[in-house]
């Protein structure tokens, strides 16, 4: 399941697409909604959704300022789908500058709506599946890096150093204890 928070001044607008859309339906959950950028940004730092559905026009922060913020989110990357109701070519350059999924054109028809959702369930599912991928790899070479210091006899300094720059890692004192130990002969 994917979490969805929609972000729009005009109420009535947001109560029509909660009417409109089965979300559940769609495997997604509306986590939250704002009807302001600020109010946006506080709980979409609070909730990291997984797709974020906006306005552009909207009171104390319009919705290009609120996603700047959002992309400055340490490792949070989440989908954009963007809504407007002005057909304006500047705002579709900048919605495409901020990597969104879909922009479109208030009023829009549901079909729209549940493609563009679509659209960004699967590239969350992608997202997801990279950083999976991603994370096993760097986790298994960090395990036979320190598989290869525990049967290693030796390792030299700058042979070290390169290896723990390589995997992004750090063998100080104070973040591992390392334990080498030999046994001979036997009894």
């Amino acid at each position: 399941m994917y979490s969805v928070i929609i972000i729009d001044d005009e109420k009535v607008f947001v109560k029509n697409i909660c009417e409109v859309i089965d979300f559940a339906a769609l495997d997604l959950q509306l986590a939250a909604i704002a009807h302001n950028g600020i109010e946006g940004y506080e709980k979409i730092k609070k909730l990291l959704p997984d797709i974020i559905i906006c306005d552009i026009e909207m009171p104390q922060m319009d919705g290009f300022e609120m996603l700047e913020k959002v992309k400055t989110i340490p490792g949070y990357k989440p989908q954009i789908i963007m809504f407007t109701g002005f057909n304006e070519f500047k705002y579709a350059k900048k919605a495409i500058s901020l990597h969104v999924i879909d922009y479109l054109v208030k009023p829009c028809f549901p079909n729209e709506l549940i493609s563009a959702l679509t659209v960004a369930k699967s590239a969350c599912d992608e997202s997801r599946l990279n950083t999976s991928i991603e994370f096993s790899y760097n986790e298994t070479q960090i395990m036979i890096f320190i598989n290869d210091i525990i049967h290693r006899n030796s390792y030299g300094t700058v042979e070290l150093m390169e290896k723990q720059h390589k995997l992004g890692i750090s063998l100080k004192a104070e973040q591992y204890c390392l334990l080498r130990m030999h046994f001979t002969g036997g009894a």
